[in-house]
């Protein structure tokens, strides 16, 4: 008798699970969207996660081959993250509604793993959100990065003399690697105010963590959540390894780093400008403007951020300009008419910064590189919190509206040419011709990556004073053109390696 009750309602959960899931997967369809092969218990995720370069491919080919035409250029196309539909769109005034407008209604990203629940701005939602977004802008204004600029620069000399070496001896070097220690070197102090060493020392216990956990940017359970959402929190549960195990260990270290400063106060001499006392500060006398939890979780997100995305970007840009010799040399010729050499006063560095930012053909170069290898590469998303008609098509509740950053950044219609290497499309002369919402190498939005000043600003300090005191060549193990994949997250060359070789310029 038990059994055949416990048969019976196995058979309902069942039948009921599959009515659910095929109502689910016949959404987007029955809006009248163009949708790829979906296979009934993945949707159309297997796809994305199986493809070689990380779905950078699959996305092309979905853009191209099953999207509509919506719009003048723009395309629409729907898909299944799971059960979860999405929207991918090219759209330039839809987009502008969902992530701008509109951004009220899609408030929140639509996170492939949610069972963190780290509270970090990347994660938090709605209202809470926006509190903590309004406390943490402050700490990325104009005035605070000038500031900050001093630690980049002798960040910077660390790596020249890094570069010197091989220029001196002639050998080829690996720059995804000497900018991710560079990158790392930065926002361990402007984060924590941290006397780190991750350029000289490949031990050092920062670097070595942060590796760790951005070597596999997704676990596999994330991934079998997402395809069947019912289980999230069972597997949440069960499994802590991997990539978790590791974000729970960078994470208990900013724990005990605010914990001693909070008890031993700032390091000695000048109060120091980095993130985690800004934060602090923010949240003198009133707990309920930034918990001690927040303030750990956004430094967290803030190194791992401000670490490998810098650190891609500085790299392609680098390997970029090393197989443009013309552009090299016009960008040295830049740098040598408007940045003359200087000492470190905070008069001087905050001229430099000024300068560094103003200028037009550095500004086009790396806006370039930003838009071949954008770092962040296949999509930013926002959710649907109501039902909603943009543009004339209904955005289901629950949908998530994706920018298909890789597809939209190679589009033949949007971008002539698009794997040519060309500085003059971001040109005075050529920038009233770029589509809106065609370039979001950050994001777009008030959502939009709050760091991003940060990074600019870094990457371009670097760029202008390696090149005043070096040339680059491709090495001759480099593979040209470069080979690169979808790590999860963000952009990275295949096997990890930009291998140029540094050469000292004769002035």
């Amino acid at each position: 008798m038990w059994l055949s009750i416990i048969v019976s309602l196995a058979l309902i959960y069942i039948l009921t699970w599959v009515y659910k899931r095929h109502r689910a997967l016949n959404v987007l369809q029955s809006l009248g969207y163009s949708v790829p092969p979906v296979n009934f218990f993945c949707g159309n995720l297997l796809e994305l996660v199986k493809c070689s370069n990380g779905g950078l491919d699959t996305q092309t080919k979905w853009m191209t081959d099953f999207a509509q035409g919506f719009g003048t250029k723009g395309r629409i196309l729907g898909w299944y993250r799971g059960p979860s539909p999405v929207i991918y769109s090219t759209n330039p005034e839809f987009l502008k509604e969902v992530f701008i407008k509109q951004s009220d209604t899609f408030i929140d990203r639509p996170m492939l793993d949610r069972s963190d629940n780290i509270p970090h701005l990347i994660m938090l939602k709605g209202h809470h959100w926006k509190r903590v977004r309004s406390i943490l802008t402050p700490t990325f204004s104009s005035a605070k990065m000038k500031k900050m600029a001093s630690i980049m620069v002798d960040a910077i000399d660390i790596l020249s003399q890094v570069v010197t070496k091989h220029a001196v001896n002639k050998t080829e070097a690996n720059f995804y690697n000497l900018y991710q220690g560079l990158t790392l070197d930065v926002i361990g102090q402007c984060g924590l105010a941290m006397k780190v060493n991750c350029q000289l020392d490949e031990n050092d216990e920062l670097l070595v963590m942060v590796k760790k956990t951005l070597k596999q940017q997704f676990d596999v359970t994330a991934i079998i959540a997402s395809f069947f959402p019912e289980l999230e929190g069972i597997l949440s549960w069960m499994y802590r390894g991997g990539r978790k195990k590791t974000n729970d260990v960078i994470i208990s270290w900013c724990d005990d780093i605010l914990k001693k400063r909070r008890k031993m106060g700032h390091p000695p001499g000048e109060k120091p400008i980095d993130s985690l006392q800004l934060m602090m500060d923010a949240a003198a006398g009133d707990p309920k403007k930034l918990s001690d939890e927040e303030i750990t979780a956004n430094a967290f997100v803030f190194i791992l951020a401000g670490y490998e995305t810098t650190a891609t970007s500085l790299a392609f840009t680098t390997y970029l300009i090393a197989a443009h010799p013309e552009v090299q040399e016009k960008l040295i010729a830049e740098i040598d008419a408007l940045i003359p050499e200087g000492g470190k006063s905070q008069l001087e560095l905050e001229k430099l910064t000024e300068t560094i930012l103003d200028m037009p053909y550095l500004n086009q170069v790396f806006n370039e590189s930003l838009r071949m290898y954008p770092p962040i590469p296949l999509h930013f998303g926002r959710w649907a919190d109501t039902d909603k008609v943009i543009c004339g098509k209904v955005v289901p509740k629950g949908t998530a509206v994706m920018i298909p950053t890789w597809y939209i950044h190679h589009d033949p219609d949007l971008w002539p040419d698009p794997w040519k290497f060309d500085p003059e499309r971001f040109s005075p002369e050529s920038r009233n011709s770029i589509k809106e919402m065609s370039f979001v190498p950050f994001g777009e939005g008030p959502r939009k990556c709050i760091g991003s000043r940060f990074a600019n600003l870094e990457a371009k300090l670097a760029l202008v004073l390696l090149l005043r005191k070096f040339t680059f060549k491709l090495g001759p193990n480099i593979t040209h053109p470069i080979k690169f994949r979808n790590k999860g997250i963000s952009l990275g060359p295949q096997n990890d390696e930009i291998l140029l070789v540094p050469e000292l310029r004769n002035k």
